[in-house]
């Protein structure tokens, strides 16, 4: 998707939003902004006839290249007069090739006024209300700095990363750190991250107890007063802790990124499981990061703090315990596909998880700086396929130059033979069984998952059995 420049608006406009993320046009995306001091509801886009728009004059346009829409709301806050503005009902900022919908070349790269009547659904036939006068996108959305062009124009954003020294953090500090930014690490301070790099030098260390600071309702106004581009969130769990970081952050508008998970889902019904799926949560670490993604998507159309939410799937790498071909923590199956012992599975070894490695889920997080397109959009950020349970466990034995020996059981003797609390976390994942699309990452992100599951669980296996927490009988892989 070619650089938004928005054109400058008239004040106390509210964003509409007339397409879904993900929808599908041709070429240009329209996101009118409705007079009125409330959030309006999503208005029809002036045509959804494929291929069409309309132009300066009403009449429905063909738009010769396809594109894919993106969700860009334009805070009203942000918006401001200028040379040429005029008094519009209605503005369409056209994200696309620089073309307008009439035809023309719009100067600046894509965005004009059309002038309209308020409460008529979509852009009205009548004249482009006034010269277009193109600046940032950044200065449009919500006001942020130009993180986007930091690099390029010599400026650098500045980051704050909550949860620094956890799985994500400890790949996503230095790529940001090699991308240019001025990166603020915050954790509780109590361990360094998984994996050393010498870019952790060059970041500013900020110990703090969020638990602590939410309950004494300091942790928002904390992170606000470090003056953040970007917040990236990587430890929120409740809408409350969301809530109190979103009121604190809404006067400056930074770009909030924030962890969700796969868990948002429920059981699949339709595979691969989408992000427009009805979210069907369940359990309080899934329901909680449901409530948030909502609460935040919200922020966003009523022209608050901008967000994105990325959901990873299980997250693997070097560092630490992951989830196994069992779909558990029990560091015995590693074992047992090492050696050629059996190997209990339920259902049929047929439970399907979704790994992804931690540098891939940094990387979906890198990306989203940098992409308007994923504002107020979810994406999931997992490996390019999931697996079964009795795929992992043929990938990990081959390693070993082995066929697993499998046994499918039922569930009590499944949790017979590992123990009820092993038994319960594959319950939990196999239950689930969640198969998420990327398409709409890799469309609007860009992302390019570099390991597969298997790639993902070989390096952290590596690990556990140089670090004594995984016994493979001595065998090299």
């Amino acid at each position: 998707m070619a650089e938004l420049d928005a054109g400058t608006v008239a004040p106390g406009l509210v964003p509409v939003v007339t397409l879904a993320d993900g929808d599908r046009v041709e070429q240009d995306q329209e996101i009118l902004l409705s007079a009125g001091s409330g959030v309006q509801p999503p208005a029809p886009v002036s045509s959804r006839r494929p291929g069409l728009v309309r132009g300066g004059d009403g009449e429905p346009r063909p738009v010769p290249r396809p594109g894919r829409a993106a969700f860009l709301p334009l805070p009203a806050a942000a918006l401001g007069s200028g040379p040429g503005a005029a008094v519009a009902d209605r503005v369409a900022v056209l994200v696309g090739h620089g073309h307008a919908p009439g035809g023309g070349r719009v100067p600046g790269g894509g965005a004009r006024q059309v002038a309209g009547q308020a409460g008529v659904d979509g852009p009205q036939a009548g004249d482009l209300a006034g010269p277009a006068v193109p600046t940032r996108a950044a200065v449009a959305l919500g006001g942020w700095r130009d993180y986007r062009l930091g690099r390029r124009d010599g400026w650098m954003s500045r980051v704050v990363v909550i949860g620094a020294t956890g799985h994500i953090g400890t790949y996503l500090v230095p790529r940001l750190v090699r991308g240019g930014h001025e990166v603020i690490a915050m954790s509780r301070g109590t361990r360094d991250p998984y994996q050393a790099s010498p870019q952790w030098g060059s970041v500013t260390r900020v110990a703090v107890d969020r638990d602590e600071e939410d309950r004494e309702g300091t942790f928002g106004a904390r992170i606000a007063a470090l003056r953040p581009d970007v917040v990236i969130d990587l430890i929120c769990f409740t809408a409350a802790s969301a809530r109190q970081l979103a009121d604190a952050l809404r006067p400056s508008r930074p770009l909030l990124i924030h962890c969700g998970t796969i868990w948002v889902h429920g059981p699949a019904l339709r595979v691969p499981v989408t992000e427009d799926e009805p979210r069907t949560a369940y359990g309080e670490y899934g329901t909680g990061k449901a409530e948030i993604e909502a609460l935040l998507r919200r922020e966003t159309l009523a022209g608050g703090v901008p967000a994105v939410v990325l959901h990873p799937g299980h997250i693997s790498g070097p560092g630490w315990p992951v989830i196994t071909p069992a779909g558990n923590l029990d560091p015995a199956i590693w074992t047992q596909l090492a050696t050629g012992r059996p190997l209990a599975l339920p259902d049929h070894g047929l439970g399907v998880l979704h790994h992804v490695h931690a540098d891939d889920v940094a990387q979906a997080f890198e990306r989203a700086m940098s992409r308007p397109a994923a504002i107020g959009a979810s994406f999931h950020v997992v490996a390019e396929q999931a697996m079964t349970l009795r795929g992992l466990a043929a990938g990990v034995a081959g390693w070993f130059g082995r066929e697993p020996v499998l046994e499918f059981t039922d569930w009590a003797e499944f949790e017979r033979q590992v123990g009820p609390e092993h038994a319960e976390t594959t319950r939990q994942h196999t239950g689930r069984s969640i198969t998420a699309s990327i398409d709409r990452a890799r469309a609007v992100l860009g992302y390019a998952p570099r390991y597969s599951s298997l790639d993902a669980l070989h390096e952290a296996l590596a690990w556990l059995v140089a670090n004594g927490q995984a016994d493979v009988g001595g065998q090299g892989f």
